[in-house]
């Protein structure tokens, strides 16, 4: 078994940076150092395959932080599987070593990895919501005739991963005063990230969503 189980993706997207150019891989690397996101066109690299390997790229620094091992043990692993793999080449392990050793060692990319790593180290990560509204009839004795009364029901579901990323449900009653509490909840959360982004702005200290798009 590989000492690191690297996916079919991220194998093509380190065998790109292993094949670039040595122009391309500068201007690559030059890039990644300016603004990992913003990406602009590199001689020689496709967008797609810039963004294939800056996606391998990011998978290797999110691996590397949370195993919690130095960079150059962490390159042995990866260059280990990579053969196992049998996707790398003895001959073109030396090249893929020091182009990995200067890609993994850009802050902006480890600080958004280690970043990732803290948001989802719990039980549970919140995935998505709905809130499903219907009424239920109160019948009275007589069950042919109109129902004098309805009762308004609110459900909410949530969408979560839990352990190994599996997809989980959870559906909970909600009156109206609840979904007003819901808000009034939302609505205070927002204004802490407004109050924390003014109070961190002056001393240059970024706050990160790593899951946002």
């Amino acid at each position: 078994m590989p000492a690191l189980k690297i996916p079919e993706s991220d194998r093509a997207g380190l065998a790109l940076l292993r094949d670039m150019p040595g122009e391309s891989f500068a201007a690559f690397l030059a890039a990644l150092e300016r603004s990992p996101e913003a990406i602009a066109d590199i001689p020689g690299v496709s967008p797609d395959d810039a963004r294939l390997a800056i996606d391998a790229l990011k998978s290797m620094y999110q691996a590397r932080t949370y195993n919690d091992v130095p960079i150059d043990e962490f390159i042995s692993d990866v260059c280990e599987s990579l053969t196992e793999y049998k996707v790398l080449k003895p001959g073109d392990e030396p090249l893929l070593r020091e182009r990995l050793a200067r890609l993994l060692d850009i802050e902006s990319l480890s600080i958004s990895a280690k970043a990732l790593v803290l948001r989802t180290d719990y039980p549970y990560i919140f995935c998505a919501a709905r809130i499903f509204t219907d009424i239920r009839p109160v019948f009275g004795e007589d069950a042919s005739a109109t129902p004098p009364a309805m009762v308004l029901t609110h459900t909410l579901k949530l969408e979560y991963h839990g352990a190994l990323g599996h997809l989980h449900e959870l559906y909970v009653a909600l009156r109206a005063d609840d979904i007003v509490e819901l808000r009034e909840v939302l609505d205070r959360a927002e204004t802490k990230i407004k109050t924390l982004e003014s109070m961190l702005k002056p001393l240059e200290t970024k706050l990160i969503d790593p899951l946002a798009d």
